[in-house]
């Protein structure tokens, strides 16, 4: 129950590597880390999440950039306190519906995956869609991806539409 940061991170160049060997899964009750608020999964070689993921209320900052991730549970929308979600350089080809509920966020960066679609209500997402912080990094990012048909107006008229963090 103290445990409120963890960093299981593969890519030494960005930080100190914080574990040697790259993670594949998580386990099932990987949930029941309840009080966890910060998460850095990046670098690793997770596909899905499990399905007790959605037992992480309180998380509130998720990494999970340049891993596979095929796929997000159906209940990723219970993630409720999150304010910054990294989900770069992964394979999703789309978004659960109850992404919509994730009214917190912040930071939203979808870059470099195969979404082909985005779940209805989208655009109610009250993101800054087209701002920058103060370091010059986009609150809102999805380049990189297979949106060609039907992509909502907050998308197309973000000045981040194209935004892939290189």
């Amino acid at each position: 129950g103290r445990l409120r940061i963890l960093v299981a991170n593969m890519n030494p160049g960005q930080y100190p590597a914080a574990i040697e060997t790259p993670i594949d899964t998580l386990p099932e009750s990987f949930g029941n880390l309840d009080d966890l608020r910060v998460l850095y999964l990046e670098w690793n070689n997770i596909s899905y999440l499990p399905a007790s993921f959605n037992k992480m209320e309180n998380l509130q900052s998720l990494h999970i950039s340049n891993n596979g991730l095929k796929a997000l549970i159906p209940e990723f929308g219970s993630l409720d306190q999150l304010y910054l979600l990294d989900l770069g350089y992964n394979e999703l080809s789309s978004l659960p519906d109850s992404f919509t509920s994730l009214m917190n966020r912040s930071y939203l960066w979808l870059f470099n995956n195969n979404l082909t679609s985005l779940p209805d209500g989208f655009c109610g997402l009250e993101l800054q869609w087209s701002e920058n912080d103060n370091n010059w990094l986009p609150y809102f990012a999805i380049g990189g991806n297979q949106l060609c048909e039907d992509v909502p107006n907050c998308v197309t008229d973000s000045d981040n539409f194209e935004i892939s963090l290189e």
